[in-house]
């Protein structure tokens, strides 16, 4: 079957429409980050409550048999406390959140090329395992979390240390303190938040737009002096799908994963912008100007 030949649009067309879609996502993240700091919080709190069940003795641990036995039974009501403060909410605000953004997308493809397009068959099951993975990913920031608090507990239980030692650890873990090693929680929510709604998005839009026909990408997203030195060298490329394997084969600062769906990694707001060849032929240089934003400041 031949190829269907789109309608081109301006090089401001697919600008403003890529920069709407940018602004939706950073959006969206905000809320997302926002609602996973609270659940946090909240789990804080409950999990804090659990632990004024170990007995103390002015502001100590009373002994390691009578605590260590008490602790076991808080461990299991902190496992369920994960699971309802954490794991369940935040599992339909993914399941939620993706399906948001899967309809912007279809916006945005429709605003390119001029056509409507929508996931159906085949797109929607690969969308159900792309959420799938999100939510293994994401539930292992909670189980890692809970048995750090556990591990926690059990150490100030040996070491008989004053409960309020045991809150601020707690503290620490779960949403950060500067006596507390590690990354806390909130920081692994932050991140997740921003890094899986951006890679979600790039993925299904460059699954997508490839079945339609569309075999050129622009690079194209905020320069900063921040930004990575990759995504500098090649902010407004546009790149083949065989360039794209060819740059995934180099290293960098903060890569996190495929260059085709997690970009310049970490943080990365940069996006591909899928064009038809008939777009772009013989414009390279000019696409490269358009699309390769001077650095500002952080």
């Amino acid at each position: 079957m031949a190829k269907k030949l789109f309608r081109r649009p301006s090089l401001r067309k697919m600008k403003e429409s890529t920069d709407s879609l940018d602004r939706y996502l950073t959006n969206l993240t905000v809320q997302e980050q926002a609602y996973l700091e609270g659940a946090i919080k909240k789990l804080e709190k409950k999990i804090i409550r659990l632990a004024t069940q170990l007995e103390t003795e002015n502001g100590r641990l009373v002994s390691t048999k009578t605590n260590f036995m008490q602790a076991q039974q808080i461990h299991k009501d902190m496992t369920t406390a994960v699971e309802a403060l954490y794991g369940e909410p935040v599992s339909h605000m993914i399941n939620r959140d993706m399906a948001r953004v899967t309809k912007r997308v279809e916006k945005y493809l429709t605003t390119l090329t001029g056509s409507p397009q929508k996931y159906a068959g085949v797109d929607k099951r690969y969308i159900a395992e792309l959420r799938k993975s999100a939510m293994v990913e994401f539930e292992a920031y909670g189980v890692t979390a809970r048995d750090r608090v556990a591990k926690a507990m059990y150490e100030h239980i040996v070491g008989g240390q004053p409960f309020s030692q045991l809150k601020r650890q707690v503290a620490g873990i779960l949403r950060g303190h500067e006596s507390v090693t590690g990354r806390p929680m909130t920081t692994y929510a932050r991140q997740f938040a921003f890094d899986n709604t951006r890679n979600f998005q790039n993925t299904i839009t460059m699954s997508k737009a490839q079945d339609i026909g569309l075999d050129r990408f622009i690079y194209y997203g905020d320069v900063i002096s921040a930004s990575r030195q990759f995504c500098k060298n090649h902010a407004g490329e546009v790149m083949t799908e065989a360039r794209i394997k060819e740059l995934d084969k180099q290293t960098w600062r903060g890569k996190s994963g495929p260059f085709k769906t997690h970009r310049g990694g970490y943080n990365c707001r940069h996006a591909f912008i899928p064009v038809q060849k008939e777009w772009v032929e013989g414009r390279s240089i000019e696409v490269q100007n358009y699309f390769a934003e001077q650095a500002v400041p952080a």
